[in-house]
């Protein structure tokens, strides 16, 4: 039997709007039928001729289908509906945000890496949750919900996870009526008092557990350099790290272990040093990716993008040829414009993705002689 064509449809509802969802989509469903042939992927669309929809959404966007443009028609609509959330709390050592949240708004867009990793880590994330749904014994089937990323600094680690965080939020909007964020500070949880560390990581889990305990509430927490928090107890016991250490670590795998049959929980840590973490920690890990420095097809990307972005805020004159993306750069000649883009990428191999995106803005400092005056 063959399988029917798919399109996943992110769903930006107004912050005015306060129908019922399914009324909208149902509304939209019907509307895209009627309207178009073909959807394309990676397409946004916020024009609407139906007043109803054009004053209740912001814009819609095909993430995903089975082809790059699909048929309409014939397809199954899959819509992830969601609303824009401004909360941010902050506790002792952690910060709490609504998801999804306007500040990330196009992270994961933004995202430049030579694989699809962050398709891969969300297809896991994805993958967790419906064994969860299905009640799958996690004695036979060992998975604890928990992503390392690791690397160098300024690789784009913790930038990953807030967007898997949001992406995430925004996929299982059918499933949670809420979503939420816990970034926890891994260097506010070391007292300076003796055997206090311990006591603080059980303190913050508790409040943590709190948000855990509504099932209708989807928790992800990310721990950013959790070698901070999960030392080995390799070097305790020789000395070379505090004793309180050692409770730190013990204290933080027993909350791990208590949010494994938890349908509403997913764990992502990034590590800067991932030899220094505890072995114990590691084993629990269920995906471990290595976060390096782009390649000259990301350091491209990054720069090529950068430039599309001034050239649409009306910083720099728009080139008379469009800038060939990676792809068409290997097979056609490249303009004037190009060759200059592709030999910087390749002088600045070894720059972090951090430092890559600083470098429109310090060209720009450096090299404009005029004064800007801000109206």
């Amino acid at each position: 039997m063959l399988t029917a064509d798919y399109i996943y449809i992110e769903v930006c509802i107004s912050d005015t709007c306060s129908s019922r969802y399914d009324t909208i989509m149902k509304m939209l469903d019907d509307y895209l039928r009627n309207h178009y042939e073909y959807l394309t992927v990676e397409t946004y669309y916020s024009q609407f001729k139906s007043p109803g929809l054009a004053k209740a959404l912001d814009w819609i966007k095909v993430c995903e289908a089975t082809k790059k443009i699909t048929r309409v028609k014939d397809a199954k609509l899959e819509f992830f509906p969601f609303q824009f959330q401004d909360d941010v709390d902050s506790h002792e050592a952690a910060l709490i945000h609504s998801l999804p949240c306007k500040e990330w708004n196009g992270l994961w867009e933004s995202l430049v890496f030579d694989q699809d990793l962050p398709m891969e880590l969300l297809n896991f994330i994805q993958t967790g949750l419906y064994f969860s749904d299905l009640n799958i014994n996690h004695t036979i089937i060992n998975v604890n919900k928990l992503i390392l990323l690791h690397g160098p600094p300024g690789t784009g680690k913790t930038s990953l996870c807030r967007a898997l965080a949001q992406k995430s939020a925004i996929r299982n909007s059918n499933s949670f009526s809420f979503s939420k964020l816990v970034e926890i500070n891994a260097h506010s949880l070391f007292s300076k008092y003796f055997s206090e560390s311990g006591k603080l990581i059980q303190k913050l889990f508790s409040q943590i557990q709190k948000i855990v305990d509504d099932d209708d509430t989807f928790v992800v927490i990310l721990m950013d350099e959790v070698e901070s928090l999960t030392a080995s107890r390799k070097s305790v016991i020789s000395g070379l790290e505090p004793s309180d250490a050692l409770r730190v670590v013990n204290a933080l795998l027993t909350q791990i272990d208590k949010y494994r049959s938890k349908k509403n929980v997913l764990i992502l840590a990034t590590s800067n040093l991932v030899d220094a973490i505890d072995s114990a920690f590691l084993d629990r890990v269920d995906i471990k990716k290595w976060v390096g420095n782009p390649s000259e097809e990301g350091i491209y990307k990054i720069l090529s993008t950068g430039i599309l972005e001034l050239v649409e805020k009306g910083l720099i004159i728009k080139p008379q040829n469009p800038i060939l993306n990676w792809d068409e750069l290997q097979v056609d000649s490249p303009s004037l414009e190009d060759s200059a883009l592709f030999n910087i990428s390749k002088e600045a191999l070894g720059m972090s993705g951090r430092t890559l995106r600083k470098l429109a803005f310090l060209a720009h400092a450096r090299y404009i002689q005029h004064v800007i005056i801000l109206n």
